[in-house]
């Protein structure tokens, strides 16, 4: 399908005139729908670009077909649409962080739902007013207790249905800023709904299908509901996986979210059930596609971006379908893992904060043990994920802080000595691989060279001299089979400034001559 258009415009752009020139366009549906749904993205800039191509377009065509763009865009902002968006927000804030807040959400969302002309354009209304009413009983007591309760029904109840009402991404992104946040009683509270719900996905199978099969948005999903339990806890756990890492991509270098994201990530890392082996109906990062065959150097200072691409709705809502049956050849997959590891270290790069940088290294060290994929398998054949992950520490081993670099070799040495090596030893057992040519042999399998790195981390004081450090941290890539970090050398200004620099030359130098006695 093509929209024609032709126009006859004068040399100065008005309509009509004695010198005029015919130009022709022809626009893909595929052009028109993609500025349509930049209209609905999270992003500010792709918005307004968004509408000012569609401004552009409109003014191009004639006039009956300009009728039906902005038929589309209004489509765009239908009942359902604001409701459902008006929902989602209020249901974010019933489990953020301030207790008053919640409670004044929920209140809210009951009074969304109460309105006869607002609730038939709300998606599966009845599942979502059940566990709203849920939590306004709870904390209709009024104690603390009773509101971190409230919070508990609402995700428990709420967030197995979500992925046939599209709240998940509301509801995980104010699960993600209570989780990190530095109240600790609802911090354990955010983090065991969280995990409930997840393994609640298979107990609670039939519900979830019984919800979607209600009607609204999310009926075309309701046929896959039937299915085992175990795929639903699958679907689920590849849903809310797809969800984070756009959270991510909306909040990087965020101030408020960047910590309780990473903190949230090494939650369903190690405690959600499968989480490691998730796959992604999402292509591999350009990292990872780099990675097979070959190492990547890297630094704290490296302006190469990391972050995950934030995926299109139609995306989202595959990843439940890739997590129930096989999908097509065809349609790319790959590993949570993957795009976790890149998003961890992108928030470390350049950073300063000594808190986000511990949550990040105990999230690298949780990712440095995964195993790679078996070859052959879904979501490519590289140990990316590993090997990124190394690289990584390696850069926190040598951080201007002490008390990185002692934690980051901390949390490497413990996942270190709870790793399985097993299935290492086994694969040893048969004998080497023969060589086939004369490329270099590759790096040992990090479960061989694993009691190695434990004595190498225990030797060195991580926290004392530097230079001892930089030595101990080269030792350890050359150990695992990493290229050590590439740190960039000081600008020559820097230098110069460095080495013509005048004993009076500042105040703090007058200062400290003064407290010598001079």
């Amino acid at each position: 399908m093509h929209l024609p258009a032709t126009l006859r415009l004068d040399r100065t752009g008005e309509r009509g005139g004695e010198e005029e020139i015919e130009i022709a366009q022809e626009v893909e549906v595929e052009e028109a729908e993609a500025l349509l749904g930049a209209l609905r993205d999270q992003d500010t800039v792709l918005r307004w670009s968004g509408a000012k191509g569609l401004g552009r377009l409109t003014d191009c065509l004639p006039r009956e077909l300009g009728d039906e763009v902005v038929e589309s865009v209004m489509q765009l902002f239908g009942p359902t649409d604001v409701a459902g968006r008006a929902v989602g927000l209020r249901l974010r804030q019933s489990v953020e962080r301030i207790g008053r807040l919640r409670e004044a959400a929920l209140r809210h969302v009951r009074r969304l739902l109460a309105d006869p002309l607002v609730r038939p354009h709300v998606p599966h209304a009845a599942a979502v007013a059940a566990a709203v009413a849920a939590a306004s009983e709870a904390a209709a007591v009024g104690s603390a207790s009773a509101s971190l309760e409230a919070l508990q029904r609402v995700v428990v109840q709420l967030l197995p249905v979500a992925p046939y009402t599209g709240l998940t991404g509301y509801l995980l992104e104010g699960l993600a800023a209570s989780i990190g946040g530095v109240d600790n009683s609802l911090a354990k509270v955010a983090s065991a709904a969280l995990l409930e719900a997840l393994a609640s996905g298979s107990d609670g199978a039939g519900a979830v299908a019984s919800a979607a099969a209600d009607g609204g948005a999310g009926a075309g999903a309701s046929g896959s509901g039937s299915g085992s339990g175990s795929g639903q806890a699958v679907a689920l756990a590849a849903l809310v996986s797809g969800h984070f890492l756009d959270i991510w991509a909306r909040h990087a270098k965020s101030s408020r979210m960047a910590t309780p994201l990473l903190r949230t990530a090494l939650l369903l890392l190690t405690k959600a059930p499968g989480a490691a082996d998730t796959l992604l109906p999402r292509p591999l990062l350009m990292q990872a596609a780099a990675a097979v065959g070959s190492s990547a150097t890297d630094g704290e200072a490296d302006s190469v971006s990391t972050e995950p691409a934030p995926a299109p709705a139609p995306a989202v809502s595959s990843s439940a379908r890739g997590a129930k049956g096989p999908q097509s050849a065809a349609e790319p997959q790959s590993r949570w893992v993957d795009h976790l590891v890149e998003a961890a270290r992108a928030e470390m790069r350049g950073c300063g904060d000594v808190a986000r940088l511990l949550e990040a290294a105990a999230l690298l060290a949780h990712l440095a043990v995964v195993p790679p994929p078996r070859a052959g398998a879904a979501g490519g054949a590289c140990g990316h994920c590993r090997s990124s992950a190394l690289q990584g520490l390696m850069v926190l081993l040598c951080s201007r802080y002490p008390k990185v670099r002692r934690h980051a070799a901390e949390q490497l040495y413990m996942q270190l000595l709870a790793m399985d090596t097993a299935p290492a030893l086994d694969s040893t057992a048969a004998g080497p691989a023969p060589a086939t040519s004369s490329a270099a042999p590759p790096p040992p399998p990090l479960e061989l060279v694993s009691d190695a790195a434990c004595d190498l981390l225990l030797a060195t004081a991580w926290d004392g001299d530097m230079e001892a450090a930089k030595a101990a941290r080269d030792a350890l890539a050359a150990l695992v089979g990493v290229a050590g970090p590439k740190m960039k050398a000081p600008a020559a200004s820097a230098k110069a400034a460095a080495a013509c620099r005048d004993e009076n030359a500042s105040y703090q130098a007058l200062m400290e001559d003064f407290a010598r006695g001079y």
